[in-house]
């Protein structure tokens, strides 16, 4: 089942050790990254409503949690089954989510300035939107945040999107000064209110979950502090 609201996770590094922070120059400023090739990603999917699909574990059946009026069906223990109208099956639907894991190649960025959750996400989604501009395809990329604990700023982790790994995560990692640049130019340009988004600058199909806390005015605060 396809849909463009599933949520991407970092679970762990699957290494024996976590993989080395290094400092590099943004501006004038200094980050810590770390690259490795053995990050765990978590995917999960519970449908547009987030109440999840309903599944019936004897003929396959699978479909959105209906929401509104629908729900009043949720009682009815008749339904087709996927691969024939014509054959009722009378087994009941259990609720559950989706999901899938994968290993892949991850960049994660500590940029070392006070950032809160919201302000994080922001950042990052105007860094996956400058990917194009380094040459990586926006769907091939993904990413999330890493909490540090409380009182500390998240991380930002940027996602090969490919299992195994692509070399998407390598060419952001050489090219990370020119995709903040990038990622700064975007929001900069942008026509949408600073205090929202929109397609041009940070919103995209697949991250319709965040729309709301998507701020480009949060973004453009945060970048601005990597240019020289």
């Amino acid at each position: 089942m396809r849909n463009g609201l599933s949520i991407t996770h970092f679970s762990s590094y699957q290494s024996e050790l976590p993989p080395e922070k290094k400092p590099k120059m943004l501006g004038n400023r200094t980050v810590q990254y770390s690259f490795s090739r053995q990050g765990q990603i978590t995917v999960i999917n519970t449908g547009k409503s987030g109440a999840g699909f309903r599944v019936c574990l004897s003929c396959g059946r699978a479909e959105e949690v209906p929401t509104g009026q629908a729900r009043r069906r949720l009682d009815d223990k008749s339904h087709s089954r996927p691969n024939s109208r014509q054959t009722e099956c009378d087994q009941h639907f259990r609720t559950m989510g989706f999901g899938h894991q994968y290993l892949t190649d991850v960049v994660e960025l500590d940029l070392g300035v006070p950032m809160d959750w919201a302000k994080a996400q922001s950042t990052l989604a105007a860094l996956l939107a400058a990917c194009p501009d380094i040459g990586i395809t926006r769907d091939d990329v993904s990413g999330t945040l890493r909490s540090q604990g409380s009182n500390k700023a998240p991380t930002l982790i940027l996602i090969d999107a490919v299992p195994g790994g692509a070399g998407h995560a390598t060419k952001i990692r050489e090219h990370l000064e020119d995709l903040v640049s990038s990622a700064l130019r975007i929001v900069q340009n942008c026509d949408c209110g600073v205090d929202s988004s929109c397609y041009s600058c940070l919103r995209t199909y697949g991250n319709q979950t965040l729309h709301d806390d998507l701020v480009r005015g949060d973004s453009l605060d945060i970048l601005r502090l990597f240019t020289p």
